[in-house]
């Protein structure tokens, strides 16, 4: 089984538990502890897991797209890099790095996480692969959007290959912290 299935399926199995895509019910539903900062400046969000706690920080300034974008990609580390937080944090300052692995695969899954496969292909028959109007329909950010289009173009359920996500869509800003790793 390839790594791409894998997080399909992970975020898949996390939405179906949940009874919900929503980020915050799949959040409660996990028992992760989850903390809103105005504190942050330019972070938007991170995850940690320290002595058995599931973590995640937000900045509370983010809108309610980007906020749900954001937990759905900190749901992505902790399913997918929690062994790699621990005792560390992943912390957040922008989305669509395409230098780092461990960030792809949280975008990936938050695209799977907040949009279902069928209603996605649905859109996009209806708009021509759009994946601006797709995103206004579903109030999903757009780059995530195009990650589902090309995940389901890659396994074979769209027939045209959508355009590729801007990949500076929110620009990587990194300083180093003793304290933290950073993804």
């Amino acid at each position: 089984m390839s790594r791409a299935s894998e997080i399909y399926k992970a975020a898949n199995r996390l939405a179906a538990r949940a009874g919900s895509r929503d980020p915050l019910t799949i959040i409660k539903d996990q028992n992760i502890k989850l903390f809103y900062s105005g504190e942050l400046d330019r972070l938007l969000g991170l995850y940690t897991y320290n002595w058995k706690n599931r973590i995640i920080i937000v900045n509370s300034k983010l809108d309610r797209r980007q906020m749900n974008t954001v937990l759905a990609h900190e749901l992505g580390h902790d399913t997918l890099h929690r062994k790699l937080a621990a005792g560390n944090c992943m912390r957040e300052f922008g989305f669509f790095d395409s230098v780092s692995i461990s960030e792809n695969e949280a975008n990936l899954f938050a695209a799977h996480l907040l949009l279902d496969d069928d209603a996605v292909l649905d859109l996009a028959k209806a708009y021509g692969y759009d994946a601006r109007h797709i995103a206004g329909v579903t109030d999903t950010d757009e780059n995530l959007v195009l990650i589902k289009l090309h995940a389901l173009y890659r396994t074979g359920k769209l027939e045209k290959e959508p355009l590729a996500p801007n990949s500076d869509f929110l620009k990587k800003q990194i300083f180093l912290d003793e304290n933290c790793w950073i993804a």
